[in-house]
């Protein structure tokens, strides 16, 4: 019965260790995690060991809370660095071009949606330089959206003119 007893200890402190698995935990002094439908924000205080190391181009920290190459701006913006977007000619009377300079080679994609929020036109594949016709929409204000994974990371307002 006592090797019995034993063993079932034995097995159960065993049971409970997860020496090689990693879980999203840490021990902090306070913090907490909050979600909106657009993000999703953990915040820890008291952080009592960590160590970042880097230079210009990378950063290397340790701990469960790290950055991410894709984050998100207060306004629910993803920001991808090294990315630049340009729209011209704007305002425009037919056409606008969007200018990509998209050294990450990031699949992109593009939509036009007017004031109201209806998405008026949506290109999956967006190039260095992609034309948006705006024939046939009238005169007034446009929203570009550039996306990447259906995410918004730049918005332009587009003036069309008659």
């Amino acid at each position: 019965m006592r090797k019995f007893t034993l063993l079932i200890i034995i097995w159960l402190c065993v049971w409970k260790l997860d020496a090689q698995t990693i879980y999203p935990e840490v021990f902090a002094t306070s913090g907490g995690s909050f979600q909106s439908a657009s993000a999703h924000l953990t915040v820890t205080i008291g952080e009592p060991l960590y160590l970042t190391i880097g230079n210009d181009n990378n950063v290397l920290t340790q701990g469960f809370n790290q950055t991410m190459l894709v984050t998100y701006a207060a306004t629910g913006v993803m920001v991808i660095p090294d990315l630049k977007l340009s729209v011209y000619p704007n305002p425009t009377v037919d056409v606008a071009r969007l200018m990509v300079d998209n050294s990450q080679g990031l699949t992109l994609s593009a939509m036009i949606s007017d004031m109201n929020g209806n998405i008026l036109y949506r290109t999956w594949n967006v190039s260095s330089n992609t034309e948006l016709s705006m024939v046939g929409y009238a005169a007034g204000t446009y929203i570009l959206s550039v996306l990447y994974h259906n995410q918004i990371i730049k918005t332009f307002k587009i003036q069309k003119m008659n």
